[in-house]
């Protein structure tokens, strides 16, 4: 189904793709932006073949992946041939639920193949899944910044000696009907971590490679904070708060590791900005800070972790209460008070109302702030 015809996007199409979307507005950006993606590359790779002409671009296309292939063989040729695996678990898998549900990582090295599984992991459940393309690609980021950074990220090449074996029906392989709505931050997120753990243990085979491995830090789960409700302006919200992508990134063999060094698959990691969060949603935030000693044992430590305070009014006026989180934020439940000034009008757009409403704000955080302080 094609979704842009002859460079127009197809309303009608779009139509019903937002529709499955609780946030259609954002999704609509979303997919914008991946158009727009797509177009750049696709606008330089024409460039290039102007530039160059297609025999040559298309050569060192294929001479990047071929001399990738031969970087990730000559690892292979170091390290020791067995079975690696890791477990780990996630709970809560739809409202009401307590349970736990077990997540399996089986890694195999034999010769130049490498052969992953996820025979073990619980079956589909709730809305935690994720399908086999999200489980793959997990597995797929960790072995990009384990064994094919020296490469520019070119994992074409190790692909052609690497092998999935899925366990269709398991929650991180799971097939239709089941929920994947929340797979980025659920099943593909502690997919992720299992594998940075068994491509480490494999690389600790070899006193070179061995510099390489890496522990998994202050996130080995997204902690992510999702609060909604009705805002200081009386109107509906929704809101996630990404201040856990400031965790630790764990130890290294030969070094501690880096404190709120963040999502070490990321250049840019970057959470929100207290000031914008304030003005915008009914949350207060106390403060942000890293935490001494926190980095636990031994000659290399995970280094310091990161704490945030939270808080919200609890009735019209009334006093302020707070929330602290050791290593991540805690949910701050929005509730309305007539404490935080309320919009007029939802028509008040005039430069001037809005920039009242921001200094009220501004004003009533800093109250707020200097009053939970003092008690505490």
């Amino acid at each position: 189904m094609k979704i842009v015809e002859r460079g127009e996007l197809r309303r009608d199409i779009e139509g019903v793709y937002l529709r499955a979307s609780r946030k259609p507005y954002l999704v609509a950006l979303d997919l914008r932006a991946q158009i727009a993606g797509n177009n750049t590359a696709k606008r330089r790779i024409l460039g290039l073949i102007r530039r160059y002409g297609p025999e040559v671009v298309k050569g060192v296309m294929r001479k990047i992946i071929d001399n990738a292939e031969q970087a990730f063989l000559q690892k292979l040729a170091k390290l020791p041939d067995g079975v690696w695996r890791e477990r780990s678990y996630v709970e809560v898998a739809y409202v009401g639920d307590r349970k736990t549900y077990q997540v399996m990582l089986n890694m195999q090295k034999r010769g130049d193949r490498l052969v992953f599984d996820n025979a073990g992991t619980a079956p589909q459940v709730g809305a935690i899944n994720t399908t086999y393309s999200g489980w793959r690609g997990s597995i797929m980021t960790a072995i990009n910044e384990l064994l094919c950074w020296d490469q520019l990220y070119a994992i074409g090449g190790a692909l052609r000696h690497i092998e999935f074996q899925p366990a269709l029906g398991a929650f991180t392989s799971a097939a239709h009907p089941a929920s994947v709505s929340t797979a980025p931050v659920q099943a593909m997120e502690i997919s992720l971590y299992p594998a940075y753990n068994t491509i480490s243990k494999l690389l600790s085979g070899d006193p070179e490679l061995k510099r390489d491995a890496m522990c998994i830090g202050g996130t080995s789960q997204f902690p992510l904070t999702v609060f909604r409700g009705i805002d200081q302006w009386g109107e509906k919200f929704g809101y996630l708060l990404l201040d856990p992508m400031v965790g630790a990134i764990g130890a290294f063999s030969f070094r501690d590791g880096i404190a709120t060094g963040g999502q070490v698959r990321s250049p840019i990691c970057r959470i929100g900005n207290v000031e914008h969060n304030e003005q915008s949603f009914p949350l207060l935030v106390l403060y942000r800070r890293e935490n001494t000693d926190s980095g636990g044992a031994g000659k290399r430590s995970v280094a310091r972790t990161c704490s945030c305070s939270s808080a919200r009014s609890t009735s019209s006026r009334g006093p302020m209460t707070s929330t602290r989180s050791r290593s991540r934020p805690v949910p701050a439940t929005a509730t309305r008070s007539s404490a935080i000034p309320r919009r007029s009008a939802r028509t008040s757009t005039s430069a001037t109302s809005r920039c009242t409403r921001r200094a009220s704000s501004f004003a009533w955080c800093s109250r707020a702030r200097r009053k939970i302080c003092a008690s505490t």
